[in-house]
């Protein structure tokens, strides 16, 4: 069985133990009781889940681990001899000054950790939206916090990609646009400070280009039936066309890169293609098709 993508899942699951500090007590004590400090432990557990090219699933493990909260690992051995090797950290989210970088337009959606397509689908719909602005001399964080509250979604700033143009971040601009998709405006924006965006899990994080690399952890294979699409009443489907326009319409330079890369792959067989892609991509794809479908021609009836 050949490995074409990774998954993992974690559930991170806290739980208190201990006893609060004690906040009054007699005024004279010869011999007073300890604090007992509240201690809190963490529950990580890990679902590796392998998919062939056929989209077969198959778990490979599903070890846990407790952690106090300082960093762990775990690993989980396939059976041709690799390893998956994994680390948890406890920190703030996405930096020290997590409240200060993160632009909730609503509370982050609690529980698994791992991008889910319902999530993504949900958030690249209001990206596409279309929304108007006209602000003067606002910073740019500024800027992006109306934008965040007008379109519904959770923008958050790595602070390690801003540091060096912090000037610019904070420098007041003028900014008007009209009927414009939200993904255009925050390009706008922030495109002049050399950043980018991507949709992680349940929010948009804005980040140098490098950051915004998916992990091969992140990709997931879906088979998608494109019988009407490829199937002209020639007797050898032609895939080229169609495989040509998703790259094209969809994350293009996902596909091109050494490293990490997305791929598709025709069946002749079932009339399918079977995609590589991350949970964004994936979202995009099922756009595309759509779009394709609507815009064929009707049949002529005999």
């Amino acid at each position: 069985m050949l490995l074409s993508a990774t998954r993992s899942a974690c559930l991170l699951l806290a739980a208190a133990l201990g006893a609060d500090d004690p906040s009054s007590g007699p005024a004279l004590k010869t011999n007073p009781e300890p604090v007992v400090k509240k201690s809190r432990h963490y529950v990580v557990q890990v679902r590796l889940v392998e998919i062939d090219e056929q989209g077969r699933e198959t778990v490979l493990g599903e070890p846990r681990l407790q952690t106090a909260g300082g960093n762990a690992g775990l690993s989980i051995d396939h059976p041709d001899g690799r390893r998956f090797e994994f680390t948890v950290r406890l920190m703030d989210r996405l930096g020290t000054n997590g409240s200060d970088d993160l632009i909730p337009a609503r509370p982050p959606t609690t529980g698994n950790l791992v991008e889910n397509p319902r999530f993504v689908e949900s958030i690249q719909k209001k990206l596409d939206q279309k929304i108007d602005l006209n602000v003067n001399q606002q910073p740019r964080r500024a800027i992006l916090k109306s934008i965040a509250e007008q379109a519904g979604i959770n923008i958050a700033i790595d602070p390690d990609s801003v540091r060096e143009v912090m000037g610019e971040m904070e420098a007041r601009v003028d900014m008007t646009v009209k009927n414009e998709p939200v993904s255009t405006v925050l390009e706008q924006l922030i495109e002049p400070l050399n950043l980018g965006f991507a949709i992680r899990r349940d929010f948009v994080l804005i980040a140098v280009p490098e950051k915004l690399l998916p992990t091969p952890e992140e990709f997931t294979v879906k088979t998608y039936d494109v019988a009407d699409l490829v199937k002209s009443g020639a007797d050898v489907p032609d895939f080229s066309p169609l495989i040509a326009q998703i790259k094209k319409g969809v994350l293009p330079a996902s596909w091109e890169r050494k490293e990490a890369a997305a791929t598709i792959r025709p069946f002749n067989s079932t009339l399918s293609i079977v995609v590589r892609q991350t949970a964004p991509g994936h979202a995009a794809i099922d756009r595309l098709l759509e779009k394709i479908r609507r815009e064929m021609p009707m049949p002529v009836p005999e």
